[in-house]
């Protein structure tokens, strides 16, 4: 390379051209090889989060890993009826709610400030449940 006023000129293939540099011969390589661990990273990624997913917590029967069985409810029936407190009770009931959701696939829980519509039905709720 050699400079010619303000412009570098670079040989390249044996000739002399302004503009022309040996770095273009770099660059499909390194182009190459960026796409490829670039892609490398994605499929690793891709594994990793498959692999939590599948290992993601639930509940499991201790005579058998398997997950329980609930029975069928019909419309209205619960699984289980969680009780709280009205002054304190609403916001962590909320989150039982919740974790319990995501342990047991299925689970119907009975939660007063989402499922009861008419206080008159609240006994019947409560029979209707089974815990």
């Amino acid at each position: 390379a050699r400079r010619n006023g303000n412009n570098w000129i670079f040989t390249c293939n044996g000739t002399t051209e302004p503009g022309s540099t040996e770095l273009s011969s770099w660059i499909i390589p390194v182009s190459v090889v960026c796409g490829v661990v670039i892609l490398l990273s994605i499929i690793v990624a891709f594994l990793i989060f498959r692999r939590l997913q599948r290992s993601a917590e639930r509940f499991l029967l201790c005579k058998n890993s398997q997950k329980p069985v609930l029975p069928k409810h019909g419309e209205g029936n619960f699984h289980l009826f969680l009780s709280h407190t009205w002054v304190s009770g609403a916001d962590q009931v909320g989150v039982i709610k919740l974790r319990l959701s995501h342990l047991l696939e299925g689970i119907r829980i009975f939660r007063d400030v989402d499922d009861l519509n008419d206080i008159s039905k609240l006994e019947e709720h409560i029979e209707n449940s089974t815990l």
